[in-house]
């Protein structure tokens, strides 16, 4: 076991990376994906990645930020007018209603890019930085996250947290609903059933009117005049991130190498991510982990991803085992549960490599997420300090070989 005395005492490190978190909120504000503050961003990371790594590039791609909410007018749309020409034609309702929901499940769920040629085209960047091991390469740890802010979800602002989302299950429930009256109504009509709606289906039909309620508030869901700052969900982990790496320049490691993604067009439905995959996806074996870092805010939280999309992706088992036991040598309460959102592992995992997500919400801050309440002045240092903490302790745990101290001391190696 070699020991690697690292310079920078972590209380320092924690400090420097909540002013460059509040430095890019103040010159790179609205670093909505594919404009100029975006490249900006990623522009000042690699810079700073390049006092510490041996590789940084920046990788341009063709994004269609649009598209990845621009479903939501449209399929609110369908969703009304189906329920209109249910009382008269079900098969038109159910016409409007499939339209409608197709853009939301290949968009929102399955995170496909279905709607991209709808919407204008910009570029965005994604920054790719490689510390190289001095042997052969036998395993890779690539940490993840992403740089842009997104659009206001003034929704969740306006509303309590479990108001926006049993708003947003209501909407849904009212799809399935009016698609189930829709076949029996069919059934009890017969032909192309046509008619107009009376008796046990009237009712039914007059019982939907309560779900109009949430496909019309989705008109008011995104305030596109307002970008958050975004200083937490992706900020934190990133710029965590870059100093993790660059903690590594006097560092050698012998067959392991340490890589880190800050993608770009994260919150234009995880463009930059994908675009990577994209591009390198035959460059990774087996023994390649990806773990996104995206949001560290709340030191009592911290917890890894035994799957997101409320289920649906699984994480890497061994991945989720190694995490948790590096947060524990890091002095880290860490716990493993089910994530109903998605981080940018979720691509990664997806494509069938091996990810987890680490993430340090909290209640608060996870009602606080994609509003201007994720701002610049709510920042931990607490918790950057622990999750820069356990980004080394992962990158430990995967080499087998490096132990970390910190001191005041040179880099030295025993």
């Amino acid at each position: 076991m070699r020991l690697f005395k690292l310079p920078s005492q972590p209380e320092s490190v924690a400090s420097q990376v909540v002013g460059d978190i509040k430095h890019m909120c103040e010159h790179f504000e609205d670093r909505i994906a594919g404009s100029e503050n975006e490249r900006a961003a990623a522009e000042f990371s690699a810079a700073k990645l390049g006092e510490g790594t041996d590789d940084v590039r920046v990788e341009r791609f063709n994004v269609h930020p649009g598209a990845y909410f621009g479903w939501i007018e449209f399929t609110a749309s369908c969703l009304m007018l189906a329920f209109a020409a249910y009382f008269f034609s079900t098969l038109i309702s159910i016409m409007l209603l499939l339209v409608g929901i197709v853009p939301f499940f290949a968009e929102c769920v399955l995170k496909k890019r279905m709607c991209d040629p709808l919407f204008k085209q910009e570029t965005s960047e994604n920054v790719y930085a490689v510390k190289h091991c001095s042997g052969e390469v036998k395993r890779r740890i690539f940490f993840v996250s992403h740089y842009d802010a997104g659009y206001e979800w003034r929704l969740k602002r306006i509303l309590v947290a479990e108001a926006f989302k049993s708003l947003f299950l209501l909407g849904i429930i009212g799809a399935f609903y009016l698609f189930v009256i829709d076949v029996v109504r069919w059934a009890l009509v017969g032909g192309l059933g046509a008619g107009i709606a009376d008796g046990a289906m009237l009712i039914a039909g007059l019982v939907g009117i309560i779900f109009v309620i949430p496909w019309g508030a989705a008109y008011f869901f995104l305030d596109r005049k307002k970008v958050t700052d975004g200083a937490n969900d992706g900020l934190s982990g990133a710029v965590t991130s870059v100093y993790a790496m660059n903690a590594l320049k006097d560092v050698e490691l012998e067959h392991t190498e340490v890589a880190l993604l800050l993608a770009g067009s994260g919150e234009a439905g995880m463009r930059g991510a994908m675009a990577f995959l994209d591009a390198h996806k035959n460059e990774f074996s087996d023994e390649t982990v990806f773990v996104s870092f995206d949001i560290l805010h709340d030191a009592n939280n911290f917890a890894v991803s035994k799957s997101e999309a409320g289920g649906f992706v699984k994480s890497d088992a061994r991945a989720v085992e190694i995490a948790i036991d590096a947060a524990k040598s890091a002095g880290i309460e860490c716990k493993s549960r089910k994530v109903f959102s998605s981080a940018q592992s979720r691509v990664f995992s997806s494509a069938g490599l091996r990810s987890v997500s680490i993430n340090a919400a909290g209640k608060r801050m996870s009602e606080e997420l994609h509003t201007r309440n994720d701002c610049r002045d709510d920042l931990s240092e607490e918790c950057i300090l622990k999750g820069y903490e356990l980004a080394l302790q992962l990158i430990a745990a995967y080499d087998g070989d490096v132990k970390f101290e910190f001191s005041n001391d040179d880099v030295s190696a025993q």
